[in-house]
């Protein structure tokens, strides 16, 4: 993944990738989990995601791979979600900010978008929620975790002050 090609750019397109929850992603109050991947394009045309790999952890990669080849086809629901994203398409990428667990590895464990409105969306891998959960139960880094897009910075913060606790 290039970052010389997200800063400066605006996202033009947001879609979700689903394999074990048909009904596609959760959407919640300030953050959405997704369990397969995030695709986005760029206004230049650059495509890049954050996605669950065969090497069974989340990866950031250049390009879209909405329906990763190694799972069956017709388990992979693929969403639109650029609604969730009306917010941000209008506004650059100022700034990509990433945490890695392992960074010869490349596994990252956090990433922010920074907008040049001062808006911010974090991706981070997390142990999954329970059923019934209305948030996270916790946000340590879980290899088989979701990946949480979390569009309100405010609660982002609050639940790592409830992991602190």
């Amino acid at each position: 993944m290039d970052k010389q090609h997200i800063i400066g750019a605006r996202i033009t397109r947001v879609r979700y990738s689903e394999v074990n929850d048909p009904q596609g992603p959760a959407h919640f109050d300030g953050f959405d989990t997704v369990d397969a991947g995030v695709h986005l394009l760029m206004d230049n045309g650059y495509a890049w995601n954050f996605r669950w790999t065969d090497n069974e952890f989340f990866e950031m990669d250049e390009g879209l791979y909405e329906r990763p080849e190694f799972l069956e086809q017709e388990r992979v629901t693929v969403r639109d979600a650029s609604d969730r994203w009306a917010p941000y398409l209008p506004h650059r990428v100022s700034a990509l900010e990433l945490t890695h667990l392992d960074e010869e590895a490349g596994i990252v464990e956090r990433c922010t978008l920074v907008f040049d409105n001062g808006a911010r969306v974090t991706f981070l891998v997390a142990e999954e929620m329970g059923p019934g959960d209305i948030l996270p139960n916790s946000l340590a880094y879980d290899l088989g975790g979701h990946l949480y897009v979390f569009h309100d910075a405010r609660l982002l913060r609050t639940l790592e002050a409830r992991d602190r606790a």
